[in-house]
């Protein structure tokens, strides 16, 4: 879950790039004009982010990125720090920042799974490039996928049987559940 650093200040996009400097052990995310600090992960949500990052780089014409390349939305002066980004456009390679994914993953943990869900990707739908925005529980095999068709409107799907394929068809893309979640083991309480 992101925090905001001092309760009801806001800050200026200069002292939101001073602090990134200053601390390159910490990421942030800036949004609302309010600097947030980002948590740690979990073991689970590592192996589940890697095992999609691996999926994906099959996929030659296009690049992914993991939680530490920035995403920049500028109509809204808003920067985060996705999970995953997958970008079959330009990129400078140069540098941390990129503004043009046609996907973006978010595993969710129980702090961050409201905001990932609801605000985030409020923001997301901002950016023109974006076409699938992937929710990846790491309670359960649980995937849902929110898609924009070319007349702009979202569309929902969710995807719960460990034997399913998570079908990115306007990217050709294939990912099975059970290729997600290799070697996760779920609670059962979490399972009935």
């Amino acid at each position: 879950m992101t925090a905001p650093l001092l309760q009801n200040k806001k800050y200026t996009l200069s002292e939101y790039f001073e602090l990134l400097k200053n601390s390159p052990h910490q990421r942030y995310e800036y949004f609302d004009r309010m600097i947030h600090a980002m948590a740690g992960t979990t073991l689970e949500h590592n192996s589940i982010k890697q095992n999609c990052v691996y999926l994906l780089r099959k996929k030659k014409k296009c690049r992914v990125y993991d939680e530490n390349v920035q995403l920049q939305i500028e109509s809204l002066d808003s920067y985060f720090f996705p999970d995953i980004l997958f970008i079959c456009g330009e990129v400078n390679t140069k540098s941390y920042q990129v503004d043009n994914p046609v996907l973006i993953i978010e595993v969710l943990s129980n702090s961050t799974e409201r905001y990932d869900k609801k605000r985030k990707f409020l923001y997301y739908q901002r950016i023109p490039t974006l076409r699938n925005y992937l929710l990846v529980s790491q309670n359960e095999p649980c995937v849902e996928m929110y898609y924009r068709e070319d007349e702009g409107g979202w569309f929902y799907t969710m995807f719960e049987d460990i034997n399913e394929v998570v079908s990115i068809p306007a990217l050709s893309i294939k990912m099975k559940l059970k290729e997600i979640y290799y070697r996760i083991v779920f609670d059962s309480t979490n399972l009935t």
